[in-house]
């Protein structure tokens, strides 16, 4: 029999999942669950129905909860709203109930799209006023969690790319990477910034705080850049450690009025990562690394 405190990861399949599920300690006994896309671990489980929560509960038995399963798609969540608020936000609340159960510690995967991207850069206590759909249902969940009996801890990261599971979503880094590979041209907006965050980091760092942790913490990489640099960077850094890239068209430079049938995106939601910085002094542990670092990193993966 496994010992060792029983975690909980519900959409191991993503891509947040997937890196928490490989970068896991050891002193941790770790189950994932997934729903769309069938894994060879873990159980089904559907956000939607408190019966379906409550019997993968009742197997497990968690301690900790690192709750990230969610509709993640922006433009799905604003075209479906009925659906993302039952998933994203609801769904949330289901788990909290199942949660309160065990008495489990409860991790919450939130997103820096609760706020406007008006004022940043962005702390832990700033007033969040969400552009879209996705934003205003995080925010909602949110004040699911900060209502939660037990012990809990809200992670905002921003910006995450890395190599997801098969069939997995894909994300920023990986379409570029794909367009290359393909002789594809991308039209990606250069009048928005972001802090690109490599997913792994994101684990690591939530492996540290689970312990003893609480509250509300941001999690990103310092390196601010706007997508097109982030695009760019990619295509650097690919092209130069991959060597069968044909046809190689790079990235084109559009704004984010080009785009206008898509969820409002705040165009600047970057962090004050004051309280990260001094939090991984303590433990002793390195901030996210840059982007460059980061696709290295990917391509061994590869």
């Amino acid at each position: 029999m496994v010992m060792g405190t029983r975690v909980l990861i519900t959409g191991a399949s993503g891509l947040a999942g997937k890196y928490l599920m490989h970068c896991a300690p050891e002193q941790y006994n770790v189950c994932g669950t997934w729903y769309s896309h069938a894994q060879p671990f873990g159980y089904k489980m559907d956000l939607s129905k408190q019966d379906s929560i409550d019997t993968v509960f009742d197997k497990f038995q968690p301690q900790i909860v690192i709750h990230c399963a969610a509709i993640g798609s922006v433009d799905y969540c604003e075209k479906h709203f009925d659906e993302a608020i039952d998933i994203n936000a609801r769904g949330v609340r289901r788990v909290l109930q199942a949660s309160e159960c065990y008495d489990a510690k409860v991790v919450f995967l939130s997103s820096n799209a609760v706020f406007a991207g008006t004022k940043p850069p962005y702390n832990e206590e700033d007033i969040r006023l969400p552009v879209n759909v996705y934003g205003r249902v995080k925010s909602y969940a949110e004040d699911f969690v900060s209502i939660y009996s037990g012990k809990w801890l809200i992670v905002r990261p921003i910006f995450l790319y890395g190599i997801p599971r098969l069939e997995g979503r894909g994300n920023w880094a990986t379409r570029v990477m794909d367009a290359l590979s393909n002789g594809h041209t991308l039209y990606i907006v250069d009048d928005t910034v972001t802090q690109p965050t490599y997913a792994e980091d994101l684990a690591r760092i939530i492996w540290a705080l689970v312990p003893k942790e609480t509250g509300i913490y941001h999690v990103a990489a310092e390196g601010v850049m706007s997508l097109y640099d982030f695009a760019m960077a990619i295509a650097d850094e690919y092209t130069t450690t991959t060597v069968n890239i044909t046809n190689r068209l790079l990235p084109s430079k559009s704004t984010a009025s080009m785009f206008k049938d898509l969820a409002a995106r705040p165009q600047d939601t970057t962090y004050d990562l004051t309280k990260l910085r001094k939090f991984m002094e303590r433990v002793k542990q390195p901030m996210p690394c840059c982007v460059a670092e980061g696709v290295q990193r990917m391509c061994n993966e590869l």
